[in-house]
């Protein structure tokens, strides 16, 4: 267990005083048992630091439990670190997560309005929003479509695109427009990359579940995973290939003796269809891997996904 005095950030020592358990109401035991809390100030904010007891957590996991501490003690919620490798402090920037690793390197809040004034979180993308803005990225005709027109290529109902469309616009990512007739006419608000990175907050992995079997069913299931990511990379394969499957159309019984350890493949139940066919799209795949903790894994990625925004 690390105890602090004071950190150092740019170059300037700051005092922390650690916050007792009656100041706490609302957290969760596991908070309090894997964290110390340290009150502090910069440049006139007020923020509280979570330094670790146990083992470090996943971008995700930082950014979800800085949310809801957030809520709850209606402060800033900023992690300590020893240190940092880059790739680390890349993905907790990707995240928004504030923190301060060691003496040389901080991400601290710079607005001056404290969490209770600034705008909630409009949610998260649903499984229907996501493979929509995921195809408007990966070049299918989707920017000025109707309801209509996508449901004849999309595997979904009319109703489910609606309510699809209807996500976006809640997270401000489409701003529908509407023809003389009435109709409506999807346009995003942004592009490219821009897209993609006003997106990301709100999107989650796709992959539900995972198991394995001995043998697949008839018909084409595009590799998933380490699979795809060594078509998409140098990286070898792992020695248990890895399929996607949509949940939709996902039975149990033709996969035979499906089990969650072992098996020579490795299924993944997908929350969307894959967009693919010899391997899951490279955006999908990004967010299934992205709390993958080795770093040979963590740098195809990235290469990965930068190579598509080139």
């Amino acid at each position: 267990m690390q105890n602090l005095d004071n950190i150092i950030v740019a170059g300037i020592k700051i005092a922390l005083n650690e916050r007792g358990r009656g100041s706490l109401k609302g957290i969760t035991v596991d908070d309090s048992m894997r964290y110390n809390f340290y009150d502090f100030s910069f440049q006139g904010i007020s923020m509280l630091l979570l330094v670790s007891k146990l083992s470090k957590e996943t971008p995700l996991q930082y950014q979800r439990r800085a949310a809801r501490l957030s809520a709850v003690l209606r402060t800033h919620i900023v992690f300590y670190f020893d240190r940092l490798d880059y790739y680390e402090k890349k993905r907790l920037l990707e995240k928004g997560v504030y923190y301060v690793a060691g003496e040389n390197n901080a991400y601290l809040p710079t607005l001056l309005t404290t969490p209770s004034t600034r705008r909630k979180a409009a949610g998260h993308l649903s499984a229907c929003g996501q493979y929509i803005l995921l195809s408007q990225l990966q070049g299918k005709t989707v920017e000025g479509s109707t309801i209509s027109s996508l449901a004849e290529w999309m595997p979904y109902t009319y109703v489910s695109i609606a309510k699809g469309v209807q996500n976006l616009e809640d997270l401000s990512l489409v701003a529908s427009k509407k023809k003389p007739d009435g109709t409506k006419v999807i346009a995003f608000t942004k592009s490219g990359r821009e897209l993609w990175e006003a997106a990301k907050p709100f999107m989650a992995s796709p992959i539900k579940k995972t198991v394995f079997c001995d043998v697949l069913p008839s018909g084409k299931y595009p590799a998933a995973g380490i699979s795809a990511l060594s078509s998409f990379s140098n990286l070898a394969d792992d020695d248990t290939p890895t399929v996607a499957v949509y949940a939709g159309r996902f039975k149990e019984v033709d996969f035979g003796d499906v089990n969650g350890f072992d098996g020579r493949f490795k299924v993944e139940i997908w929350k969307y269809p894959p967009i693919g066919e010899d391997a899951v799209d490279k955006l999908s795949l990004y967010l299934s891997l992205e709390e993958d903790q080795d770093p040979r894994v963590h740098k195809e990625v990235e290469l990965m996904i930068e190579s598509i925004w080139k």
